[in-house]
């Protein structure tokens, strides 16, 4: 599968297929914090629609950069969060 970019934004999503049946979409959009934005939210439809018209993709699995979770923790935990 090909590294999907869109042009104003070029990196927001990496799209490649780790197993047999299951494409990864990834967004990285680090700038951003991988914000849906309308940018990542038009690409995303874009890839979920072609990946579903694919007879090859059974799963779709969405993830995020290495990290982002953790500061979506200290963001909701009003940064409090103490660092290992």
């Amino acid at each position: 599968m090909e590294h999907l970019t869109t042009l104003e934004r070029p990196g927001l999503l990496l799209v490649n297929q780790p197993s047999d049946g299951v494409a990864l979409v990834q967004m990285e959009d680090a700038e951003n914090k991988n914000a849906l934005s309308h940018a990542m939210v038009d690409r995303l439809g874009e890839v979920y629609a072609r990946l579903g018209r694919n007879p090859d993709v059974r799963a779709i699995v969405l993830a995020g950069l290495p990290g982002m979770a953790d500061m979506i923790q200290d963001m909701i935990a009003g940064g409090e969060r103490q660092q290992n």
